[in-house]
């Protein structure tokens, strides 16, 4: 687009640059709208070194991600993600219905849900845990290409708590 500009005496044209707002849908599993401290991690006591490990592995890419703090065990908070086990506070029905989905798994099988304004990651054994917690960074746009900092790909947005997940 071109503007007249008188300037003196003569008449130019100079182009006027218009910048597009450029508008992203993220995938729905991203952006789980998060104030500081507002999400909380949860892992048991009894956890083993693989789910603690797998715990810390989602700390560490979330925080990341968001710029934001992840806190670990506030019941208290507005979401948690639930590591290797599932809140005391879910309604029977979706604890029931998670451990019949969890007995149906293969070894190392895992599942991502939503259960209230919360994300439980349970799976069957720590491996399962574990590969469930790389499933769930991998939805939030995490890649690892190659081992080594160099070669994973973090993204950086909030976090999307709206949209349920079932993934098994």
């Amino acid at each position: 687009m071109l503007s007249r500009v008188k300037v003196g005496t003569k008449q130019r044209f100079l182009p006027v640059v218009i910048f597009p707002v450029l508008v992203l849908r993220l995938n729905p599993a991203w952006a789980l709208a998060s104030a500081p401290d507002s999400v909380f991690l949860m892992v048991s006591e009894t956890a083993d070194v693989v789910q603690k490990f797998a715990a810390h592995e989602v700390r560490e890419y979330l925080q990341q991600i968001t710029g934001d703090h992840i806190g670990l065990g506030d019941d208290q908070a507005v979401h948690h993600i639930y590591v290797g086990q599932t809140p005391a506070r879910a309604p029977a029905r979706d604890v029931g219905k998670l451990r019949d989905e969890l007995q149906t798994l293969a070894q190392d099988g895992f599942l991502i849900h939503s259960v209230g304004p919360d994300v439980v990651i349970p799976g069957k054994g720590s491996r399962g845990t574990l590969y469930g917690c790389y499933a769930f960074l991998e939805r939030q746009g995490v890649r690892w290409f190659f081992p080594g900092k160099q070669y994973e790909v973090v993204p950086h947005h909030a976090l999307n708590w709206h949209p349920r997940l079932e993934v098994s």
